[in-house]
């Protein structure tokens, strides 16, 4: 389902969702080319119980960064349900952005979850914790 045009205070309707530690995160999800490459761009923040799933196919190592992200991030890398690394509150790149930092996945990936910073954390999201993700209805 595409998310259609981006801009800063569109707020885009959630269509995955996952629980865990007696919360659910509902998802936007990143499926085109371009939906990719915008991400939360532009965005000024994003609430605790949302955050962006980025879907991996064919399935490959990644390599993201924050270009144009005005906020802190958790990056979650998933593979087979597994989340196999957590890069936990990655800051907004204010440089150019032929000079920021790219976070590789350090491995294989099917889909990688982007939440606001600590998120991660207070959901004991880890290496080896099982992450299903659900489409809504």
């Amino acid at each position: 389902m595409p998310l259609g045009p981006w801009s800063a205070t569109r707020d885009p309707a959630p269509t995955h969702y996952f629980e865990i530690s007696g919360k659910q995160i509902l998802l936007e999800t990143a499926v085109t080319d371009q939906e990719k490459r915008q991400g939360l761009k532009g965005r000024s923040s994003l609430p605790v119980n949302r955050g962006m799933l980025f879907t991996v196919n064919p399935e490959q190592e990644v390599q993201l960064w924050m270009s144009g992200v005005r906020f802190p991030l958790d990056m979650v890398f998933l593979h087979n349900e597994k989340v196999s690394a957590v890069l936990s509150d990655v800051p907004p790149c204010t440089t150019s952005p032929g000079n920021c930092p790219i976070y590789p996945s350090g491995g294989i990936v099917d889909s990688v979850i982007e939440l606001a910073a600590g998120t991660a954390d207070s959901l004991s999201l880890a290496e080896g914790s099982t992450i299903e993700i659900l489409e809504l209805d």
